[in-house]
């Protein structure tokens, strides 16, 4: 599940030498973790599932991580590296589909840290995520959303909302 390495320019910061202000680009790699990512990724992931309200065990967390560096688990991870620290996190899985004789993709959890939003992270990590499908011929990219989520407005850009609500009916503890 190795990601391609991309490398794009985000937005402008500035810094003055001398007289004239120079501008800094940071640079954004969107690409597959790699151990070293573990304490950083792990921030990230708490920090998404503090935005929603919830709180898991540490074992979920480890659970996860182990997966995502498992090449034969269905269970997938880009991130996004600004200036050398993980700005933002798109973990991803992957599963049969009634509909096709292909792999689908729930990208189940998009996150990117506060500090990066608004330079257009979220949106790099959803394309990557949706070429690395079209490389590997899945059949289609999904995600949910919270109704009223400000993160909408990037997520209209893709496709219309489908209708379609769902159920969960909570199986652990």
């Amino acid at each position: 599940m190795a990601a391609e390495r991309v490398v794009l320019q985000a937005a402008p910061a500035c810094r003055r030498v001398g007289r004239r202000p120079v501008e800094l680009k940071p640079q954004l790699t969107i690409r597959a973790p790699v151990a070293a990512d573990e304490v950083e990724w792990r921030s990230l992931w708490t920090a998404f599932n503090a935005f929603h309200g919830v709180r898991l065990p540490q074992g979920v967390a480890d659970a996860n991580w182990d997966r995502i560096l498992d090449p034969d688990a269905p269970l997938g991870c880009l991130v996004a590296v600004e200036d050398g620290e993980l700005a933002g996190l798109a973990d991803y899985v992957l599963h049969c589909h009634t509909w096709s004789e292909h792999l689908s993709c729930l990208l189940d959890d998009l996150y990117v840290r506060e500090a990066s939003r608004g330079r257009g992270i979220g949106r790099r990590l959803i394309e990557e995520v949706v070429e690395l499908g079209r490389r590997n011929g899945w059949s289609r990219v999904y995600w949910t959303a919270i109704d009223g989520a400000d993160a909408r407005h990037l997520y209209d850009r893709y496709w219309s909302p489908d209708g379609v609500v769902r159920y969960t009916v909570q199986l652990e503890r």
